[in-house]
């Protein structure tokens, strides 16, 4: 925790400007991390541009948080992408946002709603497309930075809920363990 007088900075694995102000946007709201100082850094997420499983997302984050590390303080990886819920009856895939927090030991982790990506746009990313390029093939926007923009939600909830909004709820999420910390102790 940061005490009176005392600095720190938080290294985001992103150079996305909806990423890095969304992370700045929710410190400011937490007094023990209000003074810290929020760096972008550019690092590679070591999964595709558009990941399509859970698992390949949650890597991403994790990937991001630990290379954005620099020694000590926290670090942050954000990673968007999809997962698929099958059922007998049908599969979907949901758009979600991954927040990994990590201080060089432990990483928390934090989700943010997820919402059902329209089939056509599904069928598409499948086939190896990233959400930005479908929404340009399919005619839906022509903005070639649409992830750092309003992005795929903020188009689908007419504004209602925009990129930087759900980026901060997996961002707030993961900061659980940070306001809780007897609660998420890692078992050695």
């Amino acid at each position: 925790m940061i005490k009176k007088g005392e600095s720190m900075i938080i290294n985001v694995g992103s150079l996305n400007k909806i990423k890095i102000e969304a992370v700045r946007e929710v410190l400011a709201d937490y007094d023990f991390l209000a003074g810290a100082e929020v760096i972008a850094a550019k690092v590679d997420s070591g999964v595709s541009s558009q990941p399509l499983t859970l698992e390949e997302t949650i890597i991403g984050a994790k990937n991001r948080a630990a290379k954005a590390f620099l020694g000590e303080g926290y670090s942050i990886g954000l990673e968007s992408g999809a997962h698929c819920i099958e059922t007998r009856h049908y599969e979907r895939l949901m758009e979600l946002t991954v927040c990994a927090l990590y201080d060089g030991s432990q990483t928390l982790f934090g989700y943010s709603s997820a919402f059902e990506i329209p089939a056509p746009l599904a069928r598409l990313l499948r086939e190896g497309m990233n959400l930005e390029q479908v929404c340009i093939k399919l005619g839906i926007t022509t903005n070639h930075d649409l992830g750092e923009a309003e992005g795929l939600i903020g188009i689908l909830s007419l504004g209602k809920l925009v990129r930087k909004e759900y980026t901060k709820q997996a961002v707030r999420t993961a900061l659980f363990g940070l306001q809780n910390p007897e609660l998420y102790k890692l078992e050695p």
